[in-house]
């Protein structure tokens, strides 16, 4: 294993670590996928690509990386639950071809004064803990048909 492997293995091992969770090999697995892959992955497409980890394990372990942030459950509607690693660093969002499935990233919500804005309008909340944000339209390829 060289040194860069290495270091990857570990800091991946304490972010499950700092989670409060043993850094088993098949949380270790997922997180590293979650972190590769360039878009939300479903359960099927997860377990497709992990291979030796059951799909139990996946739901357990995909529930508590939710609970604890490593991870985010994205809404595409559907009718799967998709899932991408919470990259603190780089928060962005998607756009979905509603024909093709086609997903592409942009970032700029502008969070915080969005975040401002809602609770002003909202007076029985006290603070935002987090969002989610998807556009759905069609893609260009999708229009041209």
């Amino acid at each position: 294993m060289n040194k860069r492997t290495g270091d990857k293995v570990s800091h991946d091992a304490d972010i499950i670590r700092l989670a409060g969770f043993r850094a088993t090999k098949p949380r270790l697995d997922l997180l590293s996928l979650l972190q590769k892959v360039k878009y939300p992955l479903s359960i099927n497409e997860l377990m497709g690509q992990l291979g030796t980890v059951d799909q139990v394990t996946i739901y357990r372990t995909l529930n508590a990386f939710k609970k604890t942030g490593i991870v985010n459950q994205i809404d595409f509607h559907d009718n799967a639950a998709r899932y991408e690693y919470k990259d603190a660093k780089h928060d962005h969002h998607h756009i979905i071809c509603i024909t093709c499935k086609k997903v592409e990233d942009f970032v700029g919500c502008d969070y915080k004064r969005l975040a401002g804005e809602v609770l002003k309008q909202t007076p029985r909340f006290a603070k935002i803990t987090g969002h989610s944000f998807e556009f759905f339209g069609v893609c260009n390829t999708c229009a041209d048909r």
